[in-house]
């Protein structure tokens, strides 16, 4: 661990019209590594070197420069130390060689277990911050991103610097969220005391390990965020970071994690291939397809249809709404033609009967229609009992899909992938099921509908781009309360 040393706490005080004296905070780590962070004015030599001799250290012997902007009030003696290697902004340097870390895309620099760099915009584009493990807890060197411990009352302190305000009320949350001491840019450490880490009650400090959990898997955290990002609702650190934080104890949010890890997300490329691969797969030898948005019209399946048309260049004449469907049922050649039903997921497979059920007794004709053609289903994603499920009903002549779910993709499978020891996952299983059963709970009336694991409890760890399935874990999607307090979801889904 890591002790930090406020070499010389910063100071900003306004002392005429747009005119102010101001120095920078100077900090030093010391560990496995000896590290400044932000080197101050340059007219602070004297005192940065003086500072350092008090802890006995020789300006040769900082390993590391990390500099949490680039102001001059921040980097001004960075000149001091030729041997360290520095960090500033995105460039790393020891001398005058160089190498690039995109911190935004990257994800955090680890130098050691207990120091890590992370990204911190708003104060400008390219701000980071230093996470510190020490026997008081996590401590977070963030330059800018505040001020001082006032600006935690008064926004206008840092609102009048800010370039990016709403990106540093972001960056200043998770920092919030983390950190147990924050060392601010223009003033002394102060410990963090949000409504998060209080019981309203007694104002009695409640401990909080997801800091250190941060520290220990920010860079798992970086990578889920980097996959997400075509997501229709923002999936950032700060929300992960909050999604995280309702589990409970650092075994709970472990395992979360590791289930956010192991989410199948389609993003927009994929979702175009997935839908080629569909329409490649179809049979060929009839004189004309009709593609059909499978369900009721706010359903997925009709919002597929336009991008089903455009990667597969079709003439907008053959993919019909399912508002329309009873049009096509007319054509005297449907004989000789197919009808394509398109979802995004199979599931347990019981809307695709309803569905069916509905349209043969939605109009005189239909069913006696629809027997004259061969109808197909075909679906981005299904699980292999939803597919099966569909196959006994013989509505369809074929149901295919481009990626099919087996019983090992189950969340909570013995023969999955998400957690490798027996007691892991049976204790995730039932956290998740204790938080699911009053997010999304089970109707003993239909044991194949809501359930604590999802629709029909299928386990699943699926979310499109645009939209995510109730076959998922309600975890991931479903808002509400839970133990009295509300629930947000990391992939809300969009209903009707």
């Amino acid at each position: 661990m890591y002790e930090v040393i406020v070499l010389r706490p910063g100071y900003a005080s306004w002392t005429g019209p747009a005119t102010q004296k101001a120095g920078g905070t100077i900090t030093l780590l010391r560990g496995r590594y000896n590290v400044i962070v932000d080197t101050g004015n340059p007219c602070d030599r004297p005192i940065l070197v003086k500072a350092l001799a008090s802890e006995s250290l020789r300006l040769r012997d900082i390993h590391y420069v990390v500099c949490t902007h680039g102001h001059s009030d921040h980097v001004g003696n960075n000149s001091l130390f030729p041997k360290a290697t520095f960090i500033v902004s995105y460039d790393i340097s020891r001398g005058d060689q160089y190498t690039f870390h995109n911190f935004q895309k990257q994800g955090p620099y680890r130098i050691d277990d207990d120091v890590e760099i992370i990204y911190t915009p708003g104060h400008t584009k390219q701000d980071i911050s230093v996470l510190v493990r020490t026997r008081r807890g996590i401590v977070a060197v963030t330059g800018d991103l505040f001020e001082s411990e006032k600006d935690l009352t008064d926004d206008q302190l840092w609102h009048q610097f800010s370039e990016y305000q709403e990106e540093q009320q972001e960056s200043r949350r998770k920092i919030l969220d983390v950190a147990d001491y924050v060392v601010p840019g223009h003033g002394d450490i102060f410990e963090v005391a949000g409504v998060s880490r209080h019981d309203g009650k007694t104002g009695a400090r409640k401990e909080s390990d997801l800091g250190a959990f941060f520290l220990r898997y920010s860079a798992e955290i970086a990578r889920c965020i980097e996959r997400f990002e075509t997501f229709w609702s923002a999936v950032n650190e700060s929300r992960v970071l909050a999604w995280l934080k309702q589990f409970p104890e650092r075994e709970g949010k472990a395992a979360a994690l590791k289930l956010l890890s192991h989410v199948e997300f389609y993003g927009p490329r994929m979702v175009t291939e997935l839908l080629q691969k569909l329409h490649m797969l179809l049979p060929k030898g009839y004189s004309g397809l009709y593609v059909v948005g499978h369900g009721p019209p706010a359903k997925s399946g009709v919002h597929l249809l336009y991008e089903y048309r455009l990667a597969n260049k079709l003439p907008e004449a053959g993919v019909v709404e399912i508002a329309n469907l009873h049009a096509i049922l007319t054509d005297p050649g449907l004989e000789r033609k197919a009808i394509v039903f398109l979802d995004d997921i199979i599931g347990t497979g019981s809307e695709a009967a309803r569905f069916v059920h509905d349209v043969n007794v939605g109009a005189p004709g239909a069913a006696e229609a629809l027997r004259k053609c061969d109808k197909y289903l075909i679906a981005l994603v299904g699980t292999e009992w939803g597919i099966a499920n569909v196959a006994k009903q013989n509505m369809f002549r074929d149901v295919i899909v481009a990626r099919r779910l087996l019983e090992s993709d189950k969340a909570f499978s013995p023969k999955g992938a998400v957690f490798e020891y027996e007691d892991e996952r049976l204790s995730a299983r039932r956290m998740v099921e204790a938080v699911g059963s009053q997010l999304y709970p089970r109707n003993p009336k239909k044991p194949d509908g809501p359930g604590p694991l999802g629709y029909g409890d299928c386990e699943l760890l699926v979310v499109f781009y645009y939209n995510t399935p109730n076959n998922t874990l309600p975890i991931l999607w479903k808002d509400g309360v839970v133990d009295g307090a509300p629930w947000m979801p990391l992939f809300p889904r969009r209903e009707g």
